[in-house]
């Protein structure tokens, strides 16, 4: 035991309020009063603090008592680390289930849509089937209208590049539906008798040869004829009188030009 210092008038000071140690044990500021018997202090005047007189103190407390409460505060931090971790983790546990509950919402309104895409597409599922029917029905058309000719502009192309002094009392067109056009009539194709889809044969009168020989150029402006030839030119008497009308006959190869291409399939 440390013995406490006396009251006799020896003292230089006189302890105070016992404030240096704290509930933990740690140290705090001590202050010493000030006698009035020392200089520079009034007679009258009690004793008062100073700052520059430290007054040393010991703790006392057992080792025991300075560890039960540290561990007294330890367990207090412990305890509200673990309830902030729990805090947290309930936080944490409320959001993911919101996310969860927004995330079933939203694959609700997905079947759903699902659901009524597959309702609209069994009302369209004869659609893929019509559809390659329109394009083989196109397709038969194509190749059933390959040879189509318009024929009313290949006759009328015919009759206004003849020749005032010509005439055409017949027109006979045959056609192959190919590039053989020669071989339906037993005419072979050579070099100066083209092939085609077909052949036209034509006979008339005219007043002169060189009206039969102005055919012959004429013809060959019409748009869908080549090969224009001369088959046969003979005045009607064996005379061969001036009066006598000339007869001829000729005939050409109908070109793939002729063709109108009006079912042709389009390019995408």
């Amino acid at each position: 035991m440390i013995p406490r210092p006396s009251r006799g008038e020896d003292d230089a000071f006189r302890s105070g309020p016992a404030r240096g140690y704290g509930s933990g044990g740690g140290r705090l500021a001590e202050t010493a009063l000030l006698s009035p018997e020392m200089p520079g202090a009034p007679g009258t005047d009690v004793g008062r603090p100073v700052e520059w007189a430290r007054v040393p103190r010991v703790n006392l407390l057992p080792p025991e008592v300075i560890e039960a409460r540290r561990f007294r505060l330890t367990r207090k931090i412990l305890v509200g680390v673990v309830l902030g971790v729990v805090l947290l983790c309930g936080v944490g546990t409320l959001w993911a289930q919101q996310q969860v509950g927004s995330a079933r919402s939203a694959l609700e309104i997905t079947r759903s849509h699902t659901v009524a895409l597959q309702r609209q597409q069994a009302q369209y599922a004869e659609v893929p089937k019509v559809s390659a029917e329109l394009d083989a029905a196109r397709v038969s058309r194509e190749q059933a209208m390959s040879s189509d000719v318009l024929w009313y502009r290949f006759l009328t192309d015919l009759a206004v590049n003849t020749p005032d002094g010509a005439t055409l009392s017949s027109v006979t067109i045959t056609m192959t539906g190919s590039t053989a056009g020669p071989a339906a009539t037993g005419l072979r194709p050579t070099g100066l008798r083209p092939t085609g889809l077909g052949t036209v044969k034509v006979s008339g009168d005219a007043g002169r040869y060189s009206d039969v020989a102005a055919w012959l150029d004429a013809s060959a402006r019409v748009n869908g004829l080549t090969g224009t030839t001369l088959q046969s030119a003979v005045r009607g008497d064996t005379g061969g009188g001036p009066g006598k009308k000339v007869t001829y006959s000729g005939g050409a190869v109908i070109s793939p030009a002729a063709l109108s291409h009006r079912y042709d399939r389009k390019a995408n």
